[in-house]
């Protein structure tokens, strides 16, 4: 069973038995391409805005990365800690950048935002 078929199953648990063949299926009609495509949208519209979200003021250290890096693994491709996958493999398949980058870029975009507003701001005197 896919991935797909996993995740539109825990939705119909209860459904007919005439829904599984259906949904697995699937996969004559559709190549794995454009699911993987439409799973790492997903991803990065809702699991990895909220996962990121406020890391432009957390404390980076490198443990906090680390899990970050590690659940993303995890959450886009289900690759756990025994699995001998290279990072770069994995950012080259994904088309994602390491955790470490995308929080850096996220906190140069929220200096630039905090220091672009006037100067009676509280968020840009505690920049000063």
């Amino acid at each position: 069973m896919s991935w797909i078929s996993t995740f539109l199953s825990s939705f119909y648990i209860a459904a007919s038995p005439v829904l599984m063949p259906a949904i697995s299926t699937i996969h004559n009609y559709f190549p794995f391409k454009t699911f993987f495509k439409i799973k790492i949208r997903l991803y990065n519209s809702n699991v990895k805005s909220v996962l990121l979200y406020g890391c432009e003021t957390w404390k980076a250290t490198p443990g906090a990365i680390k899990k970050v890096q590690t659940f993303m693994y995890e959450g886009i491709q289900r690759i756990k800690c025994h699995d001998r996958v290279r990072n770069e493999e994995v950012w080259r398949r994904t088309q994602q950048k390491p955790a470490e980058e995308e929080i850096g870029m996220r906190r140069w975009r929220w200096i630039g935002h905090s220091l672009r507003k006037p100067y009676d701001n509280i968020t840009r005197q505690a920049l000063q």
